[in-house]
């Protein structure tokens, strides 16, 4: 809801507890949403970088047998238990 409010998508609808805000309360909430939300996009990794990165990798980059095998002793090269 916070990132819908900075955005007005409730502009014109009332709430109950609206009254108890101070308008220059909720002023400052939506500029330091706001001034979060920039900072995170700024500091976020370029998603396209991302994505071409995944498309050329030769396995998926969630599939790491190792951790399976650490948390399943005698489980085989692929993750999979052997029974």
């Amino acid at each position: 809801m916070c990132v819908l409010f900075d955005k007005h998508y409730f502009d014109g609808i009332d709430f109950p507890t609206e009254d108890a805000i101070h308008d220059s309360d909720f002023h400052e909430f939506q500029f330091a949403v706001a001034r979060d939300r920039n900072r995170l996009g700024a500091e976020a990794p370029d998603h396209r970088a991302i994505i071409c990165e995944i498309r050329e990798s030769t396995s998926p980059t969630w599939y790491r047998p190792g951790d399976a095998q650490a948390l399943m002793p005698g489980a085989g090269s692929d993750g999979v238990a052997i029974a």
